[in-house]
């Protein structure tokens, strides 16, 4: 009867109902986090990854920075680099073996080092700031220890965003990032931390301009912001990479 198939219907669809809600009630952090890799790196090239990137970073009140970062993930080398009319510098790892020059000169005197900071400690810095930041999401593989399995919702630079947490040790200053990625296309629209003092201190950035490299869906542009006042301070951008 019309009846029976009617009420026949509206069981299927209440079970339909049920198990898309069932479903989403069990969806983690983790989850979200592998669907966002896999919509930035579907064939898992970051962990080859060899690229040099042609870099600029534009803030107020600062000369505009130019320079060239060098990635190669198998041979675990990296390498930061700026020339411009009357200066070359050169500093980064090869098969862990430090390297610094300047203006094609090395070994460099304390004053050539102090001046512009060609250490071994503040190269390891920037190995590690843009293997992180450069890398994001894929990167967070090696966090899911970290990971909250928890989420929320918000609205990111204007988008419907899964916002995801990672506590960081307190032997490293006691970070605590927010990732934020499109509920939509999963893809990663920003991320923010706040570090000890989390009513001041931190930053959000804002990731546009999306595009190809090396296999890889990555944000040409940055835009980074002040937790504690909103303020727009910086923007970098890939200019070219190869």
């Amino acid at each position: 009867s019309k009846y029976c198939y009617f009420q026949n219907m509206f069981l299927r669809l209440l079970v339909f109902i049920s198990f898309s809600f069932f479903a989403q009630g069990q969806m983690k952090s983790a989850d979200i986090l592998m669907k966002s890799i896999k919509k930035h790196d579907p064939k898992q090239h970051w962990k080859k990854l060899k690229v040099d990137l042609d870099m600029s970073i534009i803030r107020d009140k600062t000369a505009d920075r130019f320079f060239r970062v060098g990635l190669n993930l198998p041979q675990n080398s990296f390498f930061y680099e700026v020339k411009n009319d009357s200066l070359h510098f050169f500093q980064g790892f090869k098969d862990d073996k430090f390297e610094a020059t300047l203006n094609g000169k090395s070994p460099l005197s304390e004053s050539e080092i102090k001046k512009y900071d060609l250490t071994k400690n503040r190269t390891q810095y920037l190995k590690e700031v843009y293997e992180y930041l450069l890398l994001l999401p894929m990167r967070l593989e090696n966090d899911l220890h970290l990971l909250n399995p928890e989420f929320t919702e918000e609205v990111f630079n204007q988008k419907t965003c899964y916002k995801l947490t990672i506590q960081y040790l307190p032997t490293e200053e006691n970070e605590t990032w927010y990732f934020f990625i499109d509920k939509e296309t999963f893809v990663l629209q920003g991320y923010q931390f706040f570090i000890k003092d989390k009513r001041a201190n931190g930053e959000y950035i804002f990731l546009e301009d999306y595009t190809i490299i090396k296999g890889i869906l990555m944000p040409k542009t940055k835009r980074w912001y002040w937790n504690k006042d909103d303020s727009f301070f910086r923007k970098d951008t890939i200019i070219k990479s190869f």
